[in-house]
């Protein structure tokens, strides 16, 4: 008896101890699921997609171009690290083009513009190649972060079509101690608000929840497991 009286006024001194220390919403945090959010270091771009496919670091580009006279050219390009294009040419030097965000017809646009330094009448067109093994998407991307097998980007198909729960398979899978019931989806909204979604992912997976298509620049978090 002595022994468990001792015990609870440790744990009511550990308690006042721990009110005193550190803020009240911070242990809310710490101790009820319903009150976690992502940790600020994850959260969301600064710039809202719009979903337009656009050329990004990474991203492989179709690139024709036709010279009266001359057979036209196809060449497979890569989009380099820093949103860099250099079109190979072995009589002109045109100058790498800065193209990050740009769409595929501003590209064309801006191509066609530097070859007529050179030659009449050039004709140009810009197409999105094939996604490559570890390539990235000119769909754009969600982010799967937290509990999960392999956190990172997970690309957006040309279908503009990628569920919560095909996002998450894409990401490896759930973690055994992820907390499934909260599984936060965080958006940049066209306006520059965020909002937030909790959802289920064993009701999606029951039929008993909608497992939403998500968009591309959402962050998905899964929380670990308050036990």
């Amino acid at each position: 008896m002595g022994k468990l009286c001792t015990r609870i006024l440790f744990m009511a001194l550990f308690g006042v101890c721990l009110v005193g220390c550190f803020p009240l919403d911070y242990i809310r945090q710490a101790f009820d699921p319903q009150q976690q959010d992502m940790p600020e270091d994850m959260m969301l771009d600064e710039e809202y997609d719009d979903g337009t496919p656009r050329i990004r670091p990474g991203v492989v580009l179709v690139v024709q171009v036709s010279v009266v006279g001359e057979p036209t050219r196809t060449m497979d390009l890569m989009v380099d690290p820093k949103g860099m294009l250099t079109v190979p040419d072995p009589t002109l030097q045109i100058p790498a083009v800065a193209c990050d965000k740009m769409t595929t017809e501003e590209l064309q646009q801006e191509l066609v513009r530097r070859y007529q330094q050179y030659i009449l009448q050039p004709q140009v067109t810009v197409r999105f190649g094939p996604i490559p093994d570890g390539g990235v998407s000119p769909y754009g991307f969600v982010r799967v972060m937290g509990m999960v097998s392999r956190p990172g980007p997970v690309n957006m198909p040309a279908t503009r079509c990628l569920t919560l729960t095909q996002a998450v398979q894409a990401a490896g899978g759930l973690r055994p101690f992820a907390n499934k019931e909260r599984i936060q989806v965080t958006r940049r909204e066209k306006d520059g608000s965020k909002t937030k979604f909790f959802l289920d992912y064993d009701a999606i997976g029951q039929g008993g929840a909608e497992d939403i298509r998500l968009r591309s620049g959402d962050v998905v978090y899964a929380h670990e497991a308050i036990l």
